[in-house]
């Protein structure tokens, strides 16, 4: 890749931490990217990176979600534009994501039993006509 960027940094950084299961703060992403202090604070805060860091503690993260994808996915994710966000980027709370994430499941599930062209569906509707 030759000179790697901060991203790349930032990624290899979180899918070691990831590898080893192993928790880390602020102040060891900052010297591991060379990012100004807020740098990270704009991150976590805009919800660009909830999808790769998980906050245990005040200051206590946990890296999530980088040994399936590579680098290229990883900086589309990161990025600013409108074009990539998934549902609950915000949410710093892992509980909350896994909420919201049932909940878009059950929607679903309730469309397609709605939507489902099965044979007591159609009669039911039949019976209900004037």
């Amino acid at each position: 890749m030759g000179k790697n960027t901060a991203q790349e940094k930032f990624f290899e950084f979180l899918r070691e931490k990831q590898k080893s299961a192993k928790k880390f703060n602020k102040s060891e992403v900052i010297k591991a990217t060379n990012w100004k202090p807020d740098t990270f604070n704009t991150y976590f805060g805009k919800g660009q990176i909830t999808q790769f860091v998980v906050k245990l503690a005040d200051d206590e993260f946990e890296a999530v979600n980088t040994l399936e994808i590579k680098f290229v996915e990883f900086k589309k994710r990161l990025s600013q534009s409108k074009h990539y966000q998934e549902l609950g980027h915000k949410c710093k709370s892992s509980l909350a994501k896994a909420l919201l994430k049932k909940s878009r499941d059950n929607m679903m599930l309730a469309l397609e039993l709605y939507n489902r062209p099965s044979l007591e569906n159609k009669l039911d509707d039949e019976m209900d006509a004037p």
